[in-house]
């Protein structure tokens, strides 16, 4: 009786510990910045606010179409490629108007450094480096690239060294 006392003892103690054990799934749920965003279709137009209407218009970038990633956190991300002059869209972008309340906002555009950028695209999503992969994936060798924040936005414009194309990413901060 007594070695069977020790035999249940002994399952219940490993009935316990293993009811006690982290389920192995637990650690493959994504983290917030790896949760799959929604990918739709967006406008520049419709991302920018309405006081950049005349110069996305005298820009000639009134059609131009890219995708917006929109995570359940409510931080999206817009990208479009287009083609304008470098110096009037990096003004225009920095007349862009930013909250009163905003605790850091740029006045202009500034060329972003290497270590900016790093962890720049240390902050994306692996499905946000996919979506957007002609973004990540530019090279460095032909693309120059400026951030401008304007609060509650973050643009991050890379503007090619050869031609007129820029390629712009607008984050909105959930």
């Amino acid at each position: 009786m007594r070695s069977l006392q020790i035999i249940l003892a002994g399952v219940w103690a490993v009935f316990c510990w293993s009811a006690c054990t982290r389920p192995s799934h637990i650690d493959s749920i994504p983290k917030e910045n790896e949760t799959a965003p929604q990918v739709t279709a967006v406008t520049l137009k419709d991302t920018l606010p309405a006081q950049m209407n005349k110069a996305i218009e005298n820009l000639n970038l009134g059609n131009v179409m890219g995708i917006q990633l929109r995570y359940p956190s409510g931080r999206a991300a817009s990208y479009f490629v287009y083609h304008a002059e470098k110096n009037a869209t990096l003004m225009a972008i920095s007349r862009l108007p930013f909250s009163k309340n905003a605790g850091v906002a740029d006045a202009a555009c500034r060329p972003m450094d290497g270590a900016e950028w790093t962890a720049l695209r240390a902050q994306a999503s692996p499905s946000e480096l996919n979506a957007a992969e002609f973004f990540w994936d530019a090279d460095p060798n032909d693309y120059v690239a400026y951030e401008c924040l304007k609060t509650p936005m973050r643009h991050t414009l890379l503007v090619n060294k050869h031609t007129d194309e820029i390629i712009h990413r607008i984050e909105v901060a959930g």
